[in-house]
């Protein structure tokens, strides 16, 4: 005969009642997200009273060190996995004490599945041990959602303000939601709990010899005690000629056109719904990301890489490099755009063509039918650049291009390409229907344009990485609405959001016509109105 377990284990606690709970729409929820898709280690605490308000408990996110391979490593990111899961997860769950979320959300794709296997595994093993639902989330649907995560941050932020001051009775009553009282320290409640991580100090991280050798890496934190701006604009314009855009106090609604740009992706996405998308731009070689770090380990100086620490960003490096910031201005980029077609912009391509006998185009911009394609091509540019540096070392006699030279050509490239992101995006609103054309951009942009007669969206930096708030606020969304998923779920390397892409081995979803974001199996449905008329 098997032991008996003790008592106490036998018991809910006392925070447990067997009353009938509230629907999802209803209640607080409270979500502990999961983001292992590539080389950062990311976990969240996120409660959320209703739909359209949020509060970040906890957020934490670890990079693994792949600087000295040149790239990430997939191994080198498996490891980092490994290593700092399971301390980052227990330090939130020590927090939590009795208490359990309501649901577990994870990325389950796409991305690398040895990364994503780890993250996928854990959250099964966390809403088995808590008896709680598994919510597998689309990487890039977590990204499109990440407005409307900025926007509900925020309104929780008015809310908690508003009520210290005394404004308003009632203020984010119900919430559950309790500010942070230091930011030095976790903090605890009875009704919720509080976690406030204070920002690690880099660790310095040996060049590894082996993939194996390479796990220590630096960590940062965020913490949502302050109210956080929606819009960062850059405005290459004078100070009187700064175009103020009004901060946005809605989420965007669907249907909604999102730019999403990265290492991996650069796509134009309408939305429709919550799981119903069309990617209307995609790219055709390689991402904008890809081609950035490749031209960035080209033009830039070892000692500016260097201050970058162990991260592969070698886009924002090409950024500072490129575009400095003038000594004692606030203005981050001490440079002019010219728009291109005009005489101004042509005398501007003529002089460094005379100065340094190079001249660049945007890609798929010459005459022809490619002008109007819904394509993204970066390849050529990136291989432009490669040609400029061979024959400008020929020219020289075998020396190296200056500094100014490095410097004027990774801005030329940078303009080129934005511009090309920009003029797909144009023809990406021109292919939606009237009633359809609300913007929603999410990109790392150095110089942010607002489209006329269409609202901008460009969260936080911080919110547009890898990150596990952004799971779990596209998991909440996909709860709400009834979606959980089943614990045979297994990574997705490849998932597009397209309805009309299918997954690789899926074939009987796709003879039913079912793709992208419910194109993965082990999708559960549950009744949410029955749940919300009990």
């Amino acid at each position: 005969m098997p032991p008996r377990l003790p008592l106490p284990l036998l018991r809910l606690p006392p925070t447990y009642t067997l009353r009938r709970p509230l629907p999802p729409q209803r209640r607080l929820l409270t979500v502990l997200a999961i983001e292992t898709s590539c080389d950062d280690t990311s976990i969240a605490l996120l409660t959320s009273p209703t739909p359209h308000t949020a509060t970040l408990l906890a957020h934490q996110t670890v990079t693994s060190p792949n600087r000295i391979y040149g790239g990430i490593h997939p191994l080198v990111s498996t490891v980092s996995h490994a290593t700092h899961l399971a301390p980052l997860l227990a330090a939130v769950i020590a927090q939590l004490g009795h208490k359990k979320p309501d649901f577990v959300a994870v990325t389950r794709g796409p991305g690398m599945p040895t990364a994503l296997s780890i993250g996928l595994d854990t959250a099964k093993g966390l809403a088995v041990a808590w008896g709680v639902p598994l919510v597998g989330v689309n990487h890039m649907l977590a990204h499109t959602l990440t407005p409307r995560l900025v926007v509900a941050l925020n309104a929780a932020a008015v809310e908690r303000a508003a009520a210290e001051r005394g404004e308003g009775a009632g203020a984010g009553a119900g919430a559950g939601d309790v500010a942070p009282e230091s930011a030095e320290e976790s903090t605890a409640t009875t009704e919720s709990t509080q976690v406030v991580s204070t920002p690690s100090s880099p660790a310095p991280a040996p060049a590894p010899e082996s993939p194996i050798a390479a796990s220590t890496s630096t960590s940062t934190s965020t913490s949502t005690s302050t109210l956080e701006p929606i819009l960062e604009i850059t405005t290459p314009l004078k100070k009187n000629q700064i175009i103020q855009q009004p901060t946005p106090t809605e989420a965007p609604q669907f249907p909604f056109l999102t730019l999403l740009v990265s290492g991996g992706h650069t796509q134009v996405v309408h939305s429709r719904s919550l799981t119903s998308h069309n990617v209307l731009v995609d790219t055709i070689d390689i991402a904008l990301g890809d081609m950035l770090d490749k031209c960035a380990r080209r033009l830039v100086p070892a000692n500016v890489l260097a201050t970058h620490g162990n991260s592969v960003a070698y886009g924002a490096a090409l950024e500072d490099f490129c575009f400095p910031a003038r000594e004692g201005s606030e203005c981050r980029y001490g440079y002019r755009y010219t728009l291109p077609g005009g005489k101004a912009r042509a005398a501007e391509d003529k002089a460094e063509a005379e100065e340094y006998g190079w001249e660049l185009s945007a890609p798929l911009s010459k005459t022809g039918p490619a002008m109007r394609r819904l394509e993204y091509s970066f390849s050529g540019l990136g291989s432009s650049v490669e040609r400029c540096l061979k024959r400008r070392k020929k020219e020289l006699g075998g020396v190296e291009i200056g500094e100014g030279e490095r410097r004027a050509l990774g801005r030329k490239v940078m303009v080129l390409a934005f511009e090309h992101v920009a003029a797909r995006l144009v023809l990406g609103l021109e292919a939606m229907g009237e009633g359809e054309r609300r913007g929603t951009c999410i990109a790392d942009i150095p110089h942010q344009q607002r489209l006329p007669t269409h609202q901008d969206r460009s969260p936080p930096m911080k919110y547009c990485t890898d990150n596990a708030a952004m799971i779990a606020w596209a998991g909440l969304e996909l709860y709400r609405a009834g979606w959980q998923t089943g614990l045979s779920a297994l990574p997705l390397k490849r998932w597009s959001m397209d309805d009309d892409v299918y997954i690789e081995g899926e074939e009987d979803r796709a003879e039913h016509g079912v793709g992208g974001v419910l194109g993965a199996q082990q999708w559960i449905k549950r009744n949410v109105e029955k749940e919300e008329e009990s």
